[in-house]
């Protein structure tokens, strides 16, 4: 049985929707993800082993620091997966920023403020390149060039 490249976008992009919804959430409890994922790596630099469930506070605190990891591999692998579509350079270009973010999160002032600005541009990104595929079918790299 030989799947249709077209569908194969088309399920690409509906994980994408709902890498959007995971990333919607992750804005949301952007604050408290951040604080809790500083208390974890300030736990592993002092125990040397990554927190487990019962090291945390609350059901709530492990819930949005699993929900944070998982949203974050889950964010990586789709833009992993967009560079072998024609909008490869904006998904290069959120991959690329999502590291170069990462990396500043070791300075709590870039975390706060840069972090979450970050993620809230990244969701509409996701939601316009979803809605692009189904609805406005245009070359949205070459529309940025033009601009």
């Amino acid at each position: 049985m030989i799947i249709n490249i077209k569908y194969m976008g088309d399920l690409f992009y509906f994980i994408g929707l709902l890498v959007f919804i995971v990333s919607v959430a992750m804005s949301m409890s952007y604050h408290e993800s951040s604080l809790v994922k500083e208390w974890a790596v300030a736990f592993k630099r002092v125990s040397k082993k990554d927190p487990v469930k019962s090291n945390f506070k609350s059901e709530r605190e492990f819930n949005s620091y699993t929900l944070s990891n998982s949203g974050y591999k889950m964010e990586v692998m789709f833009f992993i997966l967009g560079m072998l579509t024609s909008s490869w350079p904006i998904y290069f270009t959120l991959l690329t920023l999502q590291i170069f973010v990462s990396m500043l999160n070791k300075y709590s002032i870039f975390n706060k403020t840069f972090g979450f600005l970050f993620q809230i541009t990244k969701s509409i990104t996701i939601i316009l390149l979803v809605m692009n595929h189904f609805h406005f079918h245009k070359n949205i790299y070459d529309l940025i060039i033009t601009f």
